[in-house]
């Protein structure tokens, strides 16, 4: 049985951590999203498949008009998110049963309807937001002190916790409360560890 975790969490709310120390414990699993976002410092093509925003049309249209493979496109934050089922796919084949995706929570009741389609397992974990201080402390972190995109993703961030809330209406939804991020990986393993197949 494939287990697929989806995971969401605020812009900074540590989302890539997770995952990253999910990949390491693991020894891979990553769903390798599509994205016209700029790679962070760290990001290798290995982590994404990035695009300009020309090249993702391109290949969002293809994809509808001829394989279907996209499960959906989203925009955050003035970039194009999608995912590709062939990534999950891939994600399974590096552990053979366990894949980890991070996507937007109104994504999270798609994505477990089509895992039921699919056979697969559907863990859906959201990481509560910290506190404005310490979202304002990773943010300027990784935003390179740019104030007024911090404050917005902030002010964003209320936004994506009632859309966790909304999701949770119709998804099972695990919750886990901010903490060390090494907390939050031992948390986020439990509940694999539980789920996963004898």
């Amino acid at each position: 049985m494939r287990l697929l975790v989806s995971i969401t969490a605020a812009s900074g709310g540590g989302k890539s951590t997770l995952e990253e120390g999910l990949v390491d414990y693991y020894s891979g699993g990553r769903v390798r999203t599509i994205t016209t976002r700029t790679p962070r410092p760290n990001e290798t093509s290995e982590d994404y498949d990035f695009h300009k925003h020309w090249k993702f049309w391109i290949k969002r249209f293809l994809s509808w008009m001829w394989t279907k493979n996209l499960l959906w496109v989203v925009s955050k934050h003035g970039n194009l998110h999608a995912t590709d089922v062939r990534a999950i796919y891939a994600a399974f084949e590096q552990t053979g049963w366990l894949a980890y995706i991070i996507i937007t929570p109104e994504r999270h009741e798609l994505l477990a309807h089509w895992c039921k389609k699919q056979g697969i397992q559907h863990i859906a974990v959201h990481l509560n937001k910290p506190t404005d201080s310490e979202l304002r402390r990773r943010l300027s972190l990784r935003l390179r002190s740019n104030s007024a995109d911090t404050e917005r993703r902030i002010k964003d961030s209320n936004q994506f916790e009632k859309e966790a809330i909304n999701a949770a209406k119709s998804t099972k939804l695990h919750f886990i409360e901010p903490s060390s991020a090494s907390i939050v990986l031992e948390t986020v393993i439990e509940l694999i560890n539980n789920h996963a197949p004898n």
